[in-house]
């Protein structure tokens, strides 16, 4: 027993001094069992007192070995608890970690069912799609082939896997274009598109938009491509019957003496404009705004009425319209629709006639309203006055001479302005066409200036004429009236007398004739208006001659009748001089 006791005793402090130490976490059983000591821990262990009474027999100290077996159950006790806790931190670190690893696997589980259902639905797309879906490798064979894509070549997909594009869709001429474009894709290029013609499996030609890319592996490479490809066939045919029928009415409409227009209903683009509106505002018209081009400036209209022509999305009946161009400066009575477009849009088409002669007619109409039935209320005032106080009233002979020498004249008065207005028309409407004959210019002159030397005592008379001018060529009567009218304005014009001058040179193979007097003049900014019908330099009520402003223009209409040309000098105050020229006799 006590031999058992000394052995126990003996392996304690083996224990507390060798096992001990290597009991920590992390050490294996196969390094504890295999734990071995160095010379010193062997030296300190021989030297030990317990070893010693154990190899020496001596007494066996009790107190010091169970201290010593204190020390030794508390320090396993305390290695014990340290490898507890060690356990169970580690634990909990493989449960979070295999809690974490179910997490991502139940993350990657999901996004792999995503990818699955979503390439699923992608390959049913692709199915179903109207465009031809075509993969292509490197070397312009087919990977991938849809059934839009049989549908539109009449390949299947079987009998065009693996076949060259030259084989199957592109003939011979397109090679080129395809060939081009197929290296800009393999370079790179992320957005190739092109229209060509492609041919079917039976040999019927298309018309193919086709959209294109690359498509590259994970590291970037170009491994193949991806092309979209729509039949447009039919727009191209489509567009190409527009185009026809566009010209067909460009020819209808070229021949209408009319601006007509086709813009959008939206954006008011031009998508047509006939000749006659071209010559008048220029051929650079595609792409541009009709209000624009049309009347300069970069806003709508303000009385643009395409509310007025389409409710609801329904075109409405045609709207009419007048309006003053701000290009030209012309009228225009403008028919305005809404029709539809080939393209499907609504669009508004604008027939504009130009009405600028019309509004021009109206305004002289009123015009000589105003001017003739003023100048006719005054010799029509005068004679009636007279007519009455000759009626109420029975003066002596002399004073009744007197009376009815005014009502005579005033009366010639109003019978010349009535001449003057007749003759006018009838040179606007060419009703009489001048009878052309040779006659001496100076003979004309002189049987001009011999009714005005009786009308007035305080005018004198002066004809500059040489006699070996050649004839004249012209009618004799209306060059008559002509130069009655230059007369009867040069008195008009030079109330206090002077000198009236008629005179005749030759000039640059015509022959010059001038009537000139000393009178009041015209300004320098009213010359060249003198010839306009109803034009009058003095147009205020108070004005102090007379006359509906229609003399000078009769004077230019028997001239341009006479293939001549008239026109005028004069200096405010010192007189006018008035110029036409006639054609000489053959």
């Amino acid at each position: 027993m006590v031999s058992r006791v000394r052995r126990l005793l003996f392996l304690l402090p083996i224990l507390y001094c060798g096992v001990v130490p290597c009991a920590y976490p992390g050490e294996t059983d196969s390094s504890r069992r295999s734990v071995s000591l160095t010379a010193e821990e062997q030296s300190w262990l021989i030297q030990h007192p317990l070893v010693r009474a154990e190899v020496g027999h001596d007494n066996i100290n009790l107190k010091e070995v169970i201290g010593a077996g204190v020390v030794v159950a508390l320090l396993a006790f305390l290695w014990i608890v340290q490898l507890r806790l060690a356990v169970r931190r580690r634990t909990a670190d493989l449960r979070q970690e295999i809690t974490l690893r179910q997490e991502k696997e139940k993350e990657l589980k999901q996004s792999m069912e995503i990818i699955r259902d979503a390439h699923q639905r992608l390959r049913i797309q692709i199915k179903r799609m109207p465009l031809a879906y075509i993969v292509w490798d490197t070397a312009f064979r087919v990977v991938e082939w849809n059934p839009a894509a049989e549908k539109m070549f009449g390949w299947s997909a079987t009998d065009a896997a693996g076949r060259h594009a030259y084989d199957i869709l592109v003939s011979q001429a397109v090679q080129p274009i395809m060939e081009r474009g197929w290296k800009e894709l393999l370079a790179g290029d992320e957005n190739n598109f092109f229209e060509s013609e492609m041919f079917n499996k039976a040999g019927n030609r298309l018309v193919c938009a086709w959209y294109n890319s690359p498509l590259r592996a994970p590291d970037g490479e170009i491994v193949g491509v991806l092309s979209m490809v729509r039949n447009v066939t039919e727009r191209r045919r489509a567009e190409e019957e527009m185009r026809m029928q566009l010209e067909q009415l460009s020819v209808v409409f070229d021949a209408i003496n009319a601006v007509i227009y086709v813009a959008d209903l939206r954006n008011y683009e031009l998508l047509y404009l006939n000749r006659r509106g071209e010559s008048l505002f220029g051929a650079d018209w595609t792409g541009k705004k009709c209000h624009a081009l049309l009347q300069g400036q970069n806003e709508q209209c303000s009385f643009c009425n395409n509310d007025l022509l389409v409710k609801d999305g329904v075109p409405q009946e045609p709207y009419v319209r007048e309006f003053r161009n701000k290009v030209n400066g012309h009228w225009y009575r403008c028919i305005d629709r809404v029709i539809r477009w080939p393209d499907g849009r609504l669009v508004r088409v604008e027939i504009a006639f130009d009405i600028t002669d019309n509004k021009q007619m109206e305004q002289l109409k009123d015009e000589m309203i105003s001017s003739v039935s003023h100048e006719m209320r005054t010799p029509l005032t005068a004679i009636l006055g007279y007519v009455e106080f000759l009626l109420e009233n029975d003066p002596v002979p002399d004073a009744r001479a007197t009376y009815l020498k005014t009502i005579f004249d005033e009366a010639e008065k109003l019978n010349q302005m009535i001449e003057t207005f007749l003759h006018l028309q009838r040179h606007k409407a060419r009703q009489h066409p001048p009878t052309l004959r040779p006659f001496a210019v100076r003979e004309l002159l002189a049987e001009a200036v011999k009714h005005f030397r009786v009308t007035s005592t305080v005018h004198q008379f002066q004809i500059d004429c040489p006699e070996d001018l050649p004839m004249i060529r012209g009618d004799k009567g209306q060059l008559r009236q002509l130069f009655d009218h230059l007369l009867g304005n040069a008195l008009k014009f030079s109330p206090t007398g002077g000198l009236i001058t008629l005179g005749a040179r030759w000039r640059e193979e015509r022959i010059n004739v001038w009537v000139e007097d000393q009178g009041v003049g015209i300004p320098a900014d009213r010359r060249k208006k003198v010839f306009e019908r109803f034009y009058r330099v003095d147009n205020s009520d108070r004005r102090q001659f007379g006359g509906a402003g229609l003399g000078l223009t009769l004077v230019k209409e028997i001239v341009d009748s006479h293939d001549g040309h008239c026109w005028i000098e004069s200096e405010e105050g010192r007189g006018t001089t008035v110029h036409v020229t006639l054609n000489v006799a053959g």
